[in-house]
């Protein structure tokens, strides 16, 4: 009887264990599984900021190819950047 109730232990922890090596694989599975999702998910999310900043970009150059067309919009373009970058240097000398 006492040989009974040391067996039925050591065949329970037998099977837990035998379990665990079953659940394991598993375990491993499911990581690997989320892993991908999420590869996929930011694989997606880095296509849709690619393609927002291409047709952003696409937008500014179509605008400033449009307003180039005009002379008197070039020069203002060009004063305003000049008058910028003096403005930028000249406070930098004061400090």
């Amino acid at each position: 009887m006492v040989g009974d109730g040391w067996e039925r232990k050591v065949r329970g922890e037998v099977s837990s264990h035998s379990r665990f090596q079953k659940s394991a694989p598993m375990l491993l599975l499911k990581a690997q599984f989320d892993e991908a999702s999420r590869v996929n998910e930011l694989t997606s999310q880095l296509t849709q900021q690619t393609e927002y900043c291409a047709s952003m970009g696409a937008a500014c150059a179509t605008l400033l190819w449009r307003v180039s067309r005009r002379d008197d919009a070039v020069e203002s373009l060009l004063s305003g950047v000049s008058l910028s970058v003096d403005d930028y240097t000249e406070q930098r000398l004061l400090t």
